[in-house]
């Protein structure tokens, strides 16, 4: 997504924010030892793109719904979760402002 919304600078702000503090909470939930290097590196930075197609940005929303309802349904009503979760719905207000 990252790749395809370099142009998009809210949308891409907002996600790089998000994928950076999911990133540092997995290396506070799982040690060294339960995923190797890559995996970690993997989980986060490795990117795919949808090539600029007309249905990227659908794609892109629902890949951010349903970040966003994982998370609610993992982790417990928190402030960082909130933040998280606010960052996402305004990433999705900006791509459906490209429609």
């Amino acid at each position: 997504m990252l790749t395809d919304m370099r142009a998009r600078a809210g949308v891409y702000k907002r996600v790089d924010a998000v994928r950076s503090e999911l990133d540092d909470w997995v290396q506070c939930e799982h040690d060294r030892a339960a995923m190797p290097d890559a995996v970690f590196f993997d989980l986060y930075y490795g990117e795919n793109s949808a090539g600029g197609t007309s249905k990227a940005g659908e794609q892109h929303i629902e890949d951010l719904r349903l970040v966003q309802s994982m998370l609610m349904q993992h982790y417990p009503d928190c402030a960082p979760l909130r933040d998280l979760v606010g960052k996402i719905d305004l990433a999705v207000m900006s791509l459906e402002k490209l429609r």
